[in-house]
Formats: C-alpha cells, sequence, structure tokens
C-alpha cells in the first residue's frame, strides 16, 4: 500500500503460500500462509491486510498479527473463487466467482464485510480481473 512491500504467490515448498517481501533498510521475506490447498492472487488492502483466494474461498490475512479472516462463504468445488481486490477505501472486496472447474462462465461479486455478498454481474459468461477505480481527488 505504501511502496515499502511487495506480496506474491509461491509454490517453493510444493504449495502455493502467499509471501511478502520488504523494501529497504529493514528488507526481508517472509510466508504468510502455510496451507494444504495453494493460496493464490493476493491483493494489498488497508490496514496491511492482503485478500487472496484459498480453494473455496477469499481469506483475508492481517500481516501485522497473522489472524486470518475467512470474506466469503464456502463454496462448492467447481465454484471457485479467484481474482480478489480491495476498494480504494477498504470497504468491500471484489473478486471473480466460477461456476464450472473449466471456468466457463462466471460473475463478479463484491463482498461488503464477512460473508455479506452480492452479485455485481450475471453474464453467465466468464468475466475476469475486477479492479476499483481510484477515490476521486478531493477539491
Amino acid at each position: 500500500p505504501n511502496g515499502q512491500r511487495f506480496a506474491f504467490s509461491s509454490n517453493r515448498d510444493g504449495t502455493s503460500d502467499i509471501w511478502a517481501l520488504r523494501f529497504g533498510r529493514f528488507g526481508g521475506l517472509a510466508q504468510l500462509t502455510s496451507n494444504r490447498r495453494s493460496d493464490t492472487s493476493p491483493d494489498w488492502g488497508p490496514g496491511g491486510k492482503i485478500a487472496f483466494s484459498w480453494g473455496p474461498i477469499v481469506l483475508v490475512v492481517d500481516t501485522n498479527s497473522g489472524n486470518v479472516v475467512g470474506m466469503t462463504p464456502e463454496i462448492s468445488v467447481g465454484n471457485t473463487p479467484s481474482d480478489p481486490s480491495w476498494s480504494p477505501d477498504g470497504s468491500g472486496i471484489a473478486y471473480r466467482r466460477c461456476y464450472q472447474a473449466e471456468c466457463l462462465s462466471s460473475d463478479i461479486f463484491i463482498n461488503l464485510g464477512v460473508r455479506n455478498n452480492v452479485r455485481l454481474t450475471s453474464h453467465r459468461s466468464d468475466v475476469r480481473s475486477p479492479d476499483w477505480g481510484p477515490l476521486p481527488a478531493e477539491p
């Protein structure tokens, strides 16, 4: 969020986990998650939080405390959420939800709090990569 840290997903230990790299004088690499399922698509949010995809759910890890919270209801296999994207003010997380294992159709949802999810699209085609625009500049 302030350009001092970088988050990524790596399978260096066999399954993908979320890692953070800190730049500058106190730099270093830290593993933030360690799960049996793959952790992918990290996106920085407010206050040092990172949203990411973990199998059938979108999770948020607080990089300061290490606490992890589930943000979406667990979805059946083949209906996987992915590509979480924080809103600029941190009030919501947009994400993609696939409807089949092949992900031939998907929709974009917005999460407005723990398990409070609203569908934004209903195309039944493949939609991808939700991303928020910046907040407007104050006069």
